[in-house]
């Protein structure tokens, strides 16, 4: 659920017949709970008479518990707590990308916002102020022509028609290989790249190898043999998702820094990050 919030990786929510969206709901980064159990209240501020419905029991005292988005998501769920959106077309629960331009979001007051943030720069860009929010480790891009002080509290809001939702990017880099188990070697992309876990495969065989975006780095081009170009660059909140075009193929890759589209990049994967399986479509 949190991630829905601050519209990064997200799950198209149904609200339950005859429980209403609680439109004021906001998050809060983290609970202390004196009591034997948790209840809604404790997760979310603003939602009225629903406070006191219990949704876990509480850890042990001087215990902390780090909630997994997909319980706070049913729980959320369950009692109304989401984003109104009007784009269609998804499956109920289904993992989407979510789209918000910074022009579409609406900088309000922090009292009684659904997320609340710190306004860590503001910039002039002749037309329009250029704020970025940070809410609680995630940033959001806001263009707005009221002014802004730096360090201000201010709350977020977003027209549910300013919501987009679109079919998610794919999570891992999955590439038909061939294995060079001697060599501790497998090739992909017309390269070879140094593999471990390669004893259960035969010189030459076909093999499914799986990199996730996280362990794909970037690196200046002439430091490396695999370069591609930059084809996208999207902020994500907390990181940059880039897509770098290699050999016909697309990598994804997380970034801290924006990349220009067609800026020349190289790509390095440590060897311990190549999952190996057999390719069973061969």
């Amino acid at each position: 659920m949190k991630q829905f919030l601050l519209a990064l990786t997200a799950t198209v929510l149904t609200v339950l017949a005859g429980a209403p969206a609680l439109a004021d709901a906001l998050l809060r980064p983290s609970v202390s709970v004196d009591g034997e159990l948790v209840r809604l209240g404790d997760l979310f501020d603003n939602i009225g008479d629903k406070a006191d419905v219990p949704v876990a029991r509480a850890p042990a005292p001087g215990k902390r518990v780090v909630v997994d988005s997909d319980w706070l998501t049913r729980v959320a769920r369950m009692n109304g707590v989401v984003y109104d959106c009007v784009d269609k077309g998804f499956g109920k629960n289904t993992e989407v990308d979510v789209v918000v331009r910074p022009e579409d979001i609406d900088i309000v007051p922090a009292e009684g916002a659904r997320v609340v943030g710190k306004a860590v720069s503001v910039v002039f860009m002749g037309v329009h102020y250029e704020v970025d929010v940070d809410c609680g480790g995630y940033e959001w891009i806001i263009q707005t022509t009221d002014f802004v002080e730096r360090g201000q509290v201010v709350g977020i809001s977003i027209p549910p028609d300013a919501i987009h939702i679109m079919k998610k990017t794919k999570q891992t880099n999955l590439f038909d290989a061939v294995a060079y188990p001697d060599d501790e070697e497998v090739e992909f992309c017309g390269h070879r790249f140094s593999c471990k876990g390669l004893e259960a495969f035969e010189t030459k065989d076909d093999v499914l190898v799986a990199i996730a975006p996280v362990d794909v780095q970037l690196v200046p081009p002439e430091d490396t043999e695999l370069t591609g170009v930059v084809k996208a660059c999207m902020f994500l909140g907390t990181h940059y998702e880039v897509t770098v075009t290699c050999d016909e193929e697309d990598w994804i890759a997380y970034s801290v820094d924006y990349m220009e589209a067609g800026e020349e990049i190289g790509l390095s994967v440590p060897a311990d990050k190549i999952a190996v399986s057999a390719n069973e479509a061969n």
